[in-house]
């Protein structure tokens, strides 16, 4: 008997939430062999992270792999779900829209202006994808670091009342190292310290 695995970032979000919302399979969102694990460019804790997903061990992500920012405290535990913010946009009213009661979001974006970022997220908040969520990551928005600084501002505003947890600066998708993760299992997400501390994606 086979083994399923689908993997993939950014562009992907459509399949990897249409495989999850139609499947009930786990996806894992994480580096490219084509690139970011290519000898090149790859770091040693890419290629560790690759390896690590499939020892049927849980993940954690702390401060030791990148510093983490605390934009809402709190402690939520829930099934991480997520990928590019475009796409996750964009999928809202299809069958491929992220399903995020008792979940806990992952959001990621590549070279976005700041007001793109407002307006996706608002568009996100009106459509109710906020309401029932346990927390939300933020992995790396890859912009620079003059429009970086208003990106943060406008994470800080957006979830400043958030009732729920939220903590950016996940080194996750669009940089190096480039840590991955499944999706569709269940996760907890702490702030005092802010920790991701993720189920395996295998058996």
């Amino acid at each position: 008997m086979g083994i399923f695995v689908f993997w993939g970032y950014s562009d992907i979000t459509y399949l990897l939430n249409a495989i999850q919302n139609f499947s009930d399979l786990v996806t894992f969102h994480g580096p490219m062999v084509a690139t970011d694990l290519n000898d090149e460019i790859r770091t040693v804790e890419t290629k560790s992270s690759f390896f690590t997903l499939f020892t049927g061990e849980s993940l954690t992500y702390d401060s030791r792999k990148s510093s983490l920012t605390t934009l809402a405290h709190g402690t939520g535990e829930g099934r991480l779900v997520g990928g590019n913010l475009d796409l996750l946009t964009n999928g809202l009213g299809t069958p491929f829209q992220v399903k995020t009661n008792a979940a806990i979001p992952l959001i990621e974006e590549v070279a976005e202006l700041v007001f793109r970022i407002d307006v996706m997220l608002t568009h996100l908040k009106q459509a109710g994808v906020f309401d029932e969520v346990e927390g939300v990551i933020i992995g790396d928005l890859q912009a620079e670091l003059d429009e970086y600084g208003e990106i943060k501002k406008v994470l800080q505003d957006f979830f400043a009342s958030a009732p729920y947890p939220v903590v950016e600066n996940f080194h996750i998708v669009h940089c190096q190292p480039n840590y991955g993760v499944p999706l569709g299992v269940n996760a907890k997400l702490t702030t005092s310290p802010a920790r991701l501390v993720i189920d395996s994606g295998v058996m």
